[in-house]
């Protein structure tokens, strides 16, 4: 849950347990160790085809094995053709043309490798996504800061012990709770048995994000969990959750040699994200316990000031959502646990869905339970699976297909690919990925999807085997206070109208117009997760940041029910906003347009290698 308060693992010293930062590149050789230079630098290809839209990754070879610099400088050439990923040597045909990219040894500038592309039409236009939840947070009402979601970023983890911490973890057993929270946060698939949030991110933004980080050693904050009840508070200047960050960040950097900039990736003053675990259980396994005691994201929002580095958005989680009862007595001592560890070493999925909070994305899930806009199987409704394809194209993850013609499609599946057909009357450039537009996706029951369909995780989880088209509406528009008053507008009517921005004390920023976090039977007045626009109109508080288009028609003008095979278009399927009944305005978009677009699916292919043959047409 995201919580906005305005509405081999060795310990190699007591303070950190693992740091994952690159080794300096000017460290010295020890006395027994040899100086090696490089002497050649390869790729494993020099020459490619790339179609608009497809991509595969550059690997670069330093030869001799041992040499003590193996790091490689990129450079490219033409890069309007292509986009290309230092970090992870990935390239994707942008627009046809040639681009060329050369690999070159750090330590020696003379040795270098040159790969040629050839980028040929492809089926549809595509559109790189400029403006992710980044660029959102950075101007939006609050100062939520997201964390970076593109390239190398660093979390400062500080587990919390309480003065009475020793009910819940057997003291002598602390150090095997830094090693569990070092393999969730930062370890491989085998450290967990699943996924470690480093590797479940890594995976899905297909390399563009790389999350590394420190855990430190136990704070002991000198209150007991009780203290932290964020009803004891008047303000949230006052909160003592806050209040406990900044005292536990400031303890960190004052008793250990590590740098404040080591955790601000993108340079912003804020660190990129910090945890803090609790030595507690969560208050549903101790009932004793404050409501606080959860699993939730929170910013501080205070203001860097003279070049300083700040803690802003944190995740509050309990140390027990790594364990069922079973891992937690043989690791801790005691039964007080919250996860589900089916098939599993730890379990990570609570902590995998609040680092999504952290990137800026919303849940996806109703809370108080009358309907289910996304059909239950993504990372941010209810912790299963992965993300949808909405949550991967704001963090900047995905490039998609925007057709402006009808044209034919052959969709490979989106977990290894992440590719998807953006359906869209007009793509504004203005906010980019914030628009209100159609995603298909060809689901398939593999690589992150796998493990929840193969293991119950929820008693909401459905296990959805087969193949198909999987649709979503997304209604991701900004909204504009203009007058610091209940006069909002939407972004997209001042582009045409730029005389209407305020400027000076009476600008204000702005908002998404609409969430998936509470339905009502009544006025929307009263429920203020409904939408910012639900306070204008009622005909606005049920429409939805993302929901599932079920193929099946509901009978009931709520999204009800959870994703199952009969909401996949297959094969021989065709989909007209005008004959579902899922859009409330009668055949339009939110926004009155219309579409402008169906679809038809010739064919979804399950054999050794997927593809989803859909027909894009026209209207």
């Amino acid at each position: 849950m995201r919580h906005f308060y305005f509405g081999f693992l060795s310990l190699f010293s007591l303070t950190l347990l693992s740091c994952n930062f690159t080794k300096p590149i000017d460290d010295k050789p020890t006395e027994e160790e040899e100086y090696v230079y490089a002497k050649s630098v390869s790729l494993n290809t020099n020459n490619i085809t790339l179609e608009v839209g497809d991509s595969t990754t550059l690997i670069p070879t330093i030869l001799p094995e041992n040499a003590i610099n193996k790091n490689i400088v990129w450079s490219v050439e033409d890069r309007g053709n292509i986009q290309f990923y230092r970090s992870t040597g990935i390239v994707q045909g942008i627009r046809a043309g040639k681009a060329y990219i050369k690999a070159y040894a750090e330590s020696n500038k003379s040795l270098f490798a040159e790969c040629e592309i050839t980028v040929v039409p492809g089926q549809a236009p595509i559109d790189l996504i400029k403006y992710t939840y980044k660029n959102y947070s950075s101007d939006g009402q609050y100062k939520i800061n997201a964390c970076p979601s593109k390239g190398n970023i660093n979390f400062l983890v500080i587990p919390i012990w309480f003065t009475d911490s020793s009910k819940y973890i057997n003291p002598d057993k602390k150090n095997n709770i830094l090693a569990d929270i070092n393999s969730v946060f930062f370890g491989t698939s085998e450290d967990t048995g699943w996924e470690s949030v480093s590797s479940f991110y890594k995976k899905e933004s297909k390399g563009r994000c790389n999350i590394n980080g420190v855990v430190a050693n136990w704070y002991e904050c000198g209150n007991n969990a009780n203290f932290y009840n964020k009803t004891n508070s008047s303000s949230l200047s006052k909160d003592p959750t806050v209040n406990l960050v900044k005292q536990a960040v400031d303890n960190y950097f004052t008793t250990t040699n590590d740098s404040r900039s080591n955790y601000d990736s993108d340079n912003d003053g804020y660190l990129d994200g910090v945890i803090l675990l609790f030595g507690s259980a969560d208050y549903k396994q101790d009932t004793t316990l404050n409501t606080n005691l959860w699993a939730y994201t929170h910013w501080i929002q205070d203001e860097p000031l003279n070049g300083s580095i700040i803690p802003n958005a944190f995740l509050w989680a309990s140390y027990d959502f790594m364990y069922d009862q079973n891992t937690a007595l043989n690791r801790v001592g005691t039964n007080y646990a919250n996860g589900k560890c089916i098939n599993t070493k730890l379990d990570t999925h609570t902590y995998i869905h609040e680092t999504g909070h952290l990137f800026g994305l919303e849940d996806y899930y109703c809370y108080n339970n009358l309907a289910q806009p996304a059909g239950c199987f993504s990372m941010q409704d209810l912790n299963v699976g992965g993300h949808d394809p909405y949550s991967l194209l704001s963090l900047g993850w995905i490039n998609p297909f925007i057709p402006t013609e009808s044209c034919t499609i052959k969709l490979k599946p989106f977990q290894s690919t992440n590719q998807v057909i953006l359906l869209t009357p007009s793509w504004n450039s203005f906010s980019s990925a914030f628009d209100e537009y159609l995603l298909l996706e060809f689901y398939t029951p593999t690589e992150l999807n796998l493990h929840d369909i193969n293991n119950k995780y929820s008693n909401s989880y459905t296990s959805v085997k087969n193949y198909g088209i999987r649709l979503w509406h997304v209604d991701a528009r900004l909204t504009y206070n203009r007058y610091k008053s209940d006069s909002w507008v939407y972004t997209e009517n001042l582009i045409n109208h730029p005389s209407q921005i305020p400027t000076g004390n009476e600008r204000s920023k702005i908002l998404t117009a609409f969430t998936n976090t509470y339905y009502s039977t009544s006025t929307p007045n009263n429920n203020s997760y409904c939408s910012q626009l639900g306070q204008l109109d009622d005909k606005y508080y049920r429409y939805n940041l993302l929901e599932l288009i079920r193929k099946t028609p509901m009978s009931s003008d709520y999204p009800i029910g959870v994703f199952d095979k009969s909401s996949l278009y297959v094969t021989g399927d065709t989909f007209n906003v005008n004959s579902n009944s899922q859009f409330k305005n009668s055949g339009l978009l939110n926004n009155n347009q219309n579409l402008g677009f169906t679809f038809f699916v010739h064919n979804v292919s399950i054999d050794e290698n997927p593809i989803a043959t859909i027909e894009i047409r026209k209207l």
